[in-house]
């Protein structure tokens, strides 16, 4: 099964991504499942994305980018499950990103590091990566991150012997699947 584990739903000029446009052009891309995230959003609204998604026979799963004290976290839950906004401690306005991979395995999910050596991200996550105990990937091929920040997640997870993932990060159906 291939699945772009981040695809945002909402564009560069701020509007949501049409739900069937979307999963024809996954479809076109071979892919057999999206995890989708919208920015600032713990629970996105995905009806209209699931029924588009089975029209066409792709798996759709609910997925938030969280901002922590120690860089961004894809968190992945179980259908049904839901990240109320108090899940996790916070450390000043952002979440604590150890409490984070603790709360979302509590709940039978999965987190990944995501663009952990991004310095274009606010709070980028570097060699805390090593300390993080409990994520399940490290997205080391990410489409929208330079590609030495690419070969330094590889390395780090490498070294951790953690699984590498792959991100497109897309907006909507922009680079969808990496492309």
């Amino acid at each position: 099964m291939i699945v772009d584990l981040q695809v945002q739903l909402q564009t560069d000029d701020g509007s949501r991504v049409d739900p069937g446009e979307l999963m024809q052009t996954a479809q076109r891309a071979g892919l057999d499942g999206l995890v989708l995230t919208e920015p600032g959003e713990l629970n996105p609204e995905l009806d209209g994305y699931r029924e588009a998604a089975a029209e066409v026979g792709i798996k759709v799963y609910a997925g938030a980018e969280v901002v922590t004290n120690h860089g961004l976290i894809l968190c992945v839950l179980p259908a049904g499950q839901r990240l109320e906004p108090d899940f996790a401690a916070k450390d000043g306005e952002v979440y604590d990103g150890h409490a984070v991979i603790d709360a979302v395995e509590d709940l039978g999910g999965v987190t990944v590091a995501v663009r952990p050596y991004d310095r274009d991200v606010a709070l980028p996550m570097g060699d805390h990566l090593f300390s993080l105990q409990g994520l399940v990937a490290c997205d080391v091929l990410n489409a929208q991150v330079s590609e030495i920040a690419n070969d330094l997640a590889l390395e780090a997870a490498t070294n951790m012997e953690m699984p590498c993932v792959g991100i497109s990060s897309s907006k909507g159906s922009v680079s969808l699947g990496g492309h």
